[in-house]
């Protein structure tokens, strides 16, 4: 029998997956506007992740597997 939190996993599109490596470098799964913006204000001198940002508000950005 599935548990009650089992039927209620909010949507994929509605989850990023994040990995920070021992060096600082971030890796993110299906990255959301809104963790992109989050990620962006956590080192705003990151130009890739500027752009990343940028690209999802704009929907113009790969939708998945950022890396």
């Amino acid at each position: 029998m599935k548990s009650e939190q089992a039927n209620r996993m909010e949507p994929p599109e509605l989850v990023t997956e994040l990995l920070i490596g021992p060096d600082g470098q971030v890796l993110a799964h299906n990255l959301t506007p809104a963790f992109a913006a989050l990620l962006r204000e956590l080192n705003p001198d990151d130009e890739q992740m500027l752009e990343r940002s940028s690209a999802e508000r704009s929907g113009t950005g790969p939708e998945q597997d950022h890396d």
